[in-house]
């Protein structure tokens, strides 16, 4: 009978450490933009706020983490309740006293379980009130300009990854700017980052978009160092992408209606006759791509692969993850252009028969160098 007790003692000690292993934090708050700016001086991060408690930060402040965009890099942090603030003491290894405001619908409440849910709650009442603002705007601006009168819809867009950024984010770096220049028509527009305004275009999702006549043009170029200028139209009538291009730092943008015409032609290209093999010497593929600390001159450089409908302009941060060798499906008809950045290892393309697997074309490219490939 002692024996039964002590198992059934050994065996409630055991559910209850696992129960205790499994505890899941509530994450009270994630990064939108209305709490956290300028946390460490700089630097592109997202950031959780949590309502657990732990010996790291004394027993009696929070737990979060501060997760750096581009870097896979996680920074523990320490936060509670103060007043309409929420005190931040130490982020990793670094103390640091920063207060931050609440968002306004928590005030000078403490942030809790409940005040996040009816924060969150608020928030997406706004999102859909928002969403049926601009929905009219949306049927209001389309419904005035006929699509025989403009076949085509360019979107404009800044992006970090899978991020969305302001627009203005790729047309200022310092104190250099750039612009965008539409020629539709008649109608003639040149736009800078303090100014957007653009003949027949409204602002979507921090974006602009731009409805264009039968015969047009359009000229961009990009100013940042990381983020990626994005240029995507669209044929009104079928609601296809007619045309795409990226562009990395410095890099220009044109496209025209003519543009348009190459881009609709048919193509089997779809179908995967051919496979690009990437590498970078022995290093992980996005060394080639990205700037080298301490060495003159040096800056981010930018991988583009266009095959059929495929369309993708690389820079060294959506590669992280791509290891030593990366393998892209091509069709019959492709592009490829890319530049090495990097003064110690080779960038190397190889492309390959997708079924023989024989090498058909191989190229390499030292610091700066281009390879350029076309089928």
């Amino acid at each position: 009978m002692n024996l039964k007790i002590s198992r059934t003692k050994y065996a409630l000690c055991l559910l209850m450490i696992f129960i205790n292993m499994n505890v899941v934090a509530r994450v009270l708050l994630t990064s939108n933009g209305e709490t956290f700016s300028n946390l460490m001086g700089g630097g592109s991060y997202t950031y959780e706020i949590t309502d657990q408690k732990s010996d790291d930060c004394n027993g009696e402040w929070f737990v979060g983490r501060l997760i750096w965009t581009g870097l896979q890099k996680t920074d523990n942090l320490c936060w509670r309740n103060s007043g309409s603030n929420l005190e931040v003491k130490k982020i990793g290894f670094f103390e640091k006293s920063v207060y931050l405001p609440k968002p306004v619908e928590i005030g000078d409440k403490d942030l809790t379980a409940e005040t996040a849910d009816l924060f969150y709650q608020k928030k997406n009442e706004q999102k859909v009130q928002d969403q049926r603002i601009n929905d009219d705007k949306d049927r209001q601006f389309f419904a005035g300009r006929p699509i025989k009168e403009f076949p085509y819809q360019a979107k404009i867009s800044c992006s970090y990854g899978s991020n969305q950024l302001p627009l203005m984010a790729c047309m200022q770096n310092g104190n250099l700017t750039t612009n965008i220049e539409v020629r539709s028509g008649q109608d003639y527009s040149m736009a800078q980052f303090t100014n957007l305004n653009i003949a027949n275009s409204m602002g979507s999702n921090g974006g602009l978009t731009v409805l264009l006549r039968p015969t047009f043009q359009i000229k961009m170029q990009n100013a940042s160092k990381e983020m990626t200028m994005n240029l995507e139209i669209l044929d009104r009538q079928s609601n296809a992408v007619a045309y795409k291009k990226s562009a990395g730092q410095f890099d220009y943008i044109s496209a025209n209606n003519n543009s348009i015409s190459r881009s609709s032609q048919p193509s089997n290209s779809n179908s995967s006759a051919y496979e690009a093999e990437i590498s970078c010497g022995y290093q992980p593929i996005f060394i080639c791509f990205m700037k080298q600390g301490g060495v003159y001159g040096s800056f981010n450089t930018t991988l583009e692969i266009r095959s059929g409908n495929f369309y993708k302009l690389y820079q060294y941060q959506d590669l992280m993850n791509s290891g030593a060798l990366m393998n892209v499906p091509l069709g019959s008809s492709f592009i490829i252009n890319a530049q090495n950045s990097n003064n110690t290892f080779l960038l190397n393309i190889k492309i390959k028969d997708k079924t023989t697997k024989k090498v058909m074309f191989e190229k390499s490219a030292g610091q700066f160098d281009f390879i350029r490939i076309r089928n």
